[in-house]
């Protein structure tokens, strides 16, 4: 059937769960394999006696057909913009119940109870109101004997009927679900992952702690354009069904009570705040995007798109990006990305780089290229960035000579590779890259450390402007020619270099001797208090701070010192106000901060602080004033993000700053134009570099990681150059 023939259905947007979970189920005589999942959702989707067309992915795409996925979802959009109506099946809650338990008696539309098996329709009319009073009635029956369920109790009703109250946009105080304290911990319960806190002794209590809202499918990336896209969504969960606009309802009322006139309402623990706040920001997230596409096309560029939504999953590491092309509009002069499962993912991020520079003009993508995560261990850290060391200073020695058949070992660092092994085990021939260091990969994302690190990164460096506002260089896909690399894409870009890392350098992060230590990231990677740069601000460190001769910043080489252990900024968060976590705004360091530096420095060098193992954060009384208190608590933060995975490097120019990755002496630090600070590049050596019909032998790098170098956060080093006539270096990244 064409959708030229304009035809009239429903198309399904579920999670296809255990793909060993297999089913058959029957269509059209024929046995066809599904998941259960699918099978699940199939019964939910069965009218008995209405016939209607669905279209379902699994069942009207040959998914080995690699032509006819490429096909197919270039089709998404009409399919799901032109679709009747589309059903989000959430899945089912868990069966398991109290072996004295019946189901939840049905409820009809005049509130009578039924045995009628099917799904509960909620309308978001007065429809609801006898289905919410026989809600209430049971709930509240058994509210004093929570956490043992009551006989029959069905949670799924009791999450819509909590949905259902919020979105009325009436005040929390008169909503009687949350007001019995037993009851308040089970609505809580419906807006938290079963797993934050576990009831083993009544499994299905569990099923009211399998959140609604982060439920695996909420966290597809194929849900995102399968929800904005059409007008009518319809969310089934369990035996119960309603409007999307009932839950983005809730979410938009429940966040202008919690933050006015009902912040006081709810006495809630911070995690219990952080469990509406999730509640709130999926829901209207996905609001605001629905109202996007349809007002706002500069907004739903690829480039604004991927940061917001790339930690949800794919099953495939290439729908991280063909998920979204869907919603994608404002290529500028680039041309839009088309879906195509014949190139391994690799190919596909470092295409999405090259459309980012097209589109944007800039190099923002670089902050999302992270390796590691903070939960990353001290001996695992040192461990790659020894196999780091270890193997791209053995390519970098064969680069030189192109002599050698063998490499040493292989390794992981901040690029992955392969390489053939002999008969004999050794490695041979050329080593393939499965990752550039430039171009990020996306799938990486989805956990949440990972992302976090990378959105604070980026967070912090929207108020640098090292190059000046200087758009990055359009530039082609270059290939690397070479008897040691395979062919490896290259990414051509203008640069300033600031300096060279001197060794040996001042470390955070991953000191070398042992004790005594502090732990600043709990069993993590631990900072030395011997390790900070700074001192009492006398004798040397009182000298101005002149990274190029003659070019004083006006401040003391301790300043610096004090600037870069806080990146030269401070992150604020201001109060919550009641259920609504309030943002957190960033903004570049002033003298006063200097000055708090300084005090959280002489707390962590204090007598009582020396004697911790572990990194904890400032106490009040540690303090004789409050405000000192505070100053120093708010440092303390900074630092703990700032030092994350980074270390206090000095450069042969005199400038000072903290690096990023596994920065090491002789490393050379860069402004590349179109990136909002320095980075820090490591030199392999010269190959042979092929493109636009040309072939010339070019120095390669590889990005090591961002530098916050202070005296070149502000465009100083673009402003010296162009001042005195110097063009930017053409770099060659792989």
């Amino acid at each position: 059937m064409s959708l030229k023939s304009n035809p009239v259905y429903k198309a399904l947007s579920y999670t296809w769960g255990d793909s060993r979970d297999i089913v058959s189920i029957d269509i059209n005589g024929y046995q066809i394999d599904v998941t259960r999942n699918l099978k699940d959702a199939l019964k939910r989707l069965r009218s008995i006696d209405t016939k209607h067309l669905v279209w379902i992915d699994a069942l009207c795409i040959n998914q080995r057909d690699g032509q006819e996925r490429t096909y197919q979802v270039q089709l998404m959009r009409e399919i799901y913009q032109t679709a009747f109506e589309v059903v989000v099946h959430l899945g089912n809650p868990d069966v398991h119940e109290h072996p004295s338990s019946t189901r939840w008696p049905r409820l009809t539309s005049t509130g009578e109870r039924s045995s009628i098996v099917g799904v509960q329709e909620w309308t978001r009319d007065e429809r609801d109101v006898p289905r919410i009073e026989g809600v209430l009635q049971i709930a509240l029956e058994y509210a004093d004997k929570f956490p043992r369920p009551p006989q029959g109790f069905e949670v799924d009703a009791l999450a819509f009927c909590l949905i259902r109250w919020l979105a009325g946009d009436v005040h929390l105080e008169t909503i009687p679900l949350l007001k019995n304290r037993h009851v308040l911990d089970e609505c809580i319960g419906v807006l938290r992952d079963m797993n934050a806190k576990p009831w083993v002794h009544y499994p299905q209590m569990r099923r009211l702690r399998r959140l609604i809202l982060t439920y695996s499918q909420w966290n597809r990336m194929w849900t995102l354009q399968e929800t904005v896209l059409p007008s009518n969504v319809t969310v089934v969960f369990g035996q119960h069904s309603s409007p999307l606009y009932m839950f983005i309802e809730a979410a938009i009322h429940l966040k202008k009570h919690a933050s006015s006139c009902c912040h006081a309402v709810l006495i809630l623990s911070e995690s219990q705040r952080d469990v509406f706040d999730k509640f709130m920001r999926t829901l209207i997230a996905l609001h605001e995007s629905r109202e996007l596409w349809r007002t706002n096309t500069d907004h739903m560029r690829l480039t604004i798109l991927l940061p917001q939504h790339c930690r949800k999953n794919a099953t495939d590491p290439r729908d991280s990006i063909y998920g979204l092309l869907g919603l994608a509009r404002g290529w500028g002069d680039s041309e839009p990305i088309k879906p195509r499962y014949d190139i391994v993912p690799k190919r596909l991020f470092e295409d999405v780089a090259f459309r980012w520079i097209a589109m944007d003009k800039n190099l923002n993508f670089l902050f999302y290229r992270v390796k590691g995560s903070r939960a990353t261990a001290r001996d695992q850290n040192m461990k790659a960035k020894t196999q780091y060391d270890a193997h791209f200073g053995n390519i970098s020695q064969h680069l030189m000579s192109e002599a050698s058949d063998r490499i040493i070992e292989t390794a992981k660092g901040d690029l992955d590779h392969e390489a053939r092994r002999s008969s004999k085990g050794g490695l041979v021939g050329q080593v393939q890259l499965t990752r550039s260091s430039w171009a990020p990969d996306w799938t990486r994302m989805t956990n949440r450390i990972t992302y976090q690190t990378a959105t604070e990164t980026e967070f912090i460096t929207r108020q640098f402007n090292a190059d000046k506002g200087r758009c990055a260089m359009h530039t082609t896909r270059l290939v690397t020619k070479s008897s040691v690399l395979s062919e490896a894409t290259v990414l051509a870009v203008e640069a300033y270099p600031i300096g060279i890392i001197k060794p040996p350098h001042s470390r955070i992060g991953l000191p070398d001797a042992p004790t005594p230590r502090i732990m600043l990231f709990d069993d993590t990677e631990p900072l030395r208090y011997e390790d900070i740069p700074l001192t009492s601000g006398k004798g040397n460190n009182g000298r101005p701070y002149e990274p190029t001769p003659g070019t004083s910043h006006q401040m003391t080489q301790h300043e610096a010192a004090c600037r870069a252990l806080i990146a030269d900024s401070m992150i604020e968060t201001p109060a919550t106000t009641g259920l609504v976590v309030a943002g957190r705004v960033t903004r570049r360091a002033t003298q006063a901060d200097v000055q708090s530096v300084d005090s959280w420095y002489k707390w962590m060098y204090s007598a009582r602080y020396k004697h911790r193992e572990v990194h904890v954060p400032p106490e009040r009384d540690d303090f004789v004033d409050e405000g000192t208190y505070r100053r120093v608590l708010d440092t303390d933060r900074a630092v703990r993000s700032v030092a994350l995975r980074r270390r206090h490097v000095q450069l042969d120019s005199g400038h000072v700053g903290m690096a990023g990755g596994y920065a090491q002496g002789k490393d050379e630090v860069m402004v590349l134009l179109g990136a909002r600070t320095p980075f820090v590049l490591r030199k392999l050596g010269p190959v042979d570099i092929e493109g636009s019909g040309t072939r010339t032998r070019q120095t390669i790098y590889t990005v090591v990681g961002e530098c916050f170098v202070i005296g070149a956060l502000s465009g100083e080093i673009v402003t010296a150059n162009e001042a005195a006539g110097t063009k930017p270096e053409k770099i060659y990244l792989i």
